[in-house]
């Protein structure tokens, strides 16, 4: 465990043991922490800095070693479950979504619309708008 004053930052059932730490694309971190808010991903990243820690960033990990790869981290902060879309402005032609919604959910909310996304991912339904690989 990373620390037990983590689960002062969030609650305890989002702190989770990494099994599979060994990932080929890198990436990892050694505790993953799932955020659920805009608060939790602000309090995680507060601890990191103030502890000194790294944390990799991941949402649905099929872009995780895009932009290099970084072994492990303390900290895999997971954005998959910080989902959904807040707002679509139709007559602007802009969507405001949070980095765990995926391509296919945003694709299916433009089309009741007649718009799409001009983007073309492989797995859709995993693919996320908001993963990164690596920050420190």
């Amino acid at each position: 465990m990373i620390s037990t004053a983590i689960d002062t930052v969030v609650p305890k059932d989002q702190i989770k043991p990494n099994e599979k730490k060994d990932h080929p694309l890198g990436n990892g971190g050694r505790e993953i922490i799932e955020a659920h808010s805009e608060e939790d991903i602000s309090n995680v990243l507060a601890y990191a800095n103030k502890h000194d820690m790294t944390v990799n960033i991941i949402s649905g990990g099929t872009k995780r070693g895009y932009g290099g790869t970084m072994k492990e981290a303390d900290i895999l902060l997971s954005l998959a479950k910080y989902r959904g879309i807040v707002e679509h402005s139709v007559g602007d032609l802009t969507l405001t979504v949070r980095p765990g919604t995926t391509i296919k959910e945003i694709s299916d909310k433009l089309a009741e619309n007649g718009q799409c996304l001009a983007l073309d991912p492989s797995w859709p339904e995993l693919a996320t708008i908001g993963g990164r690989d690596c920050c420190k």
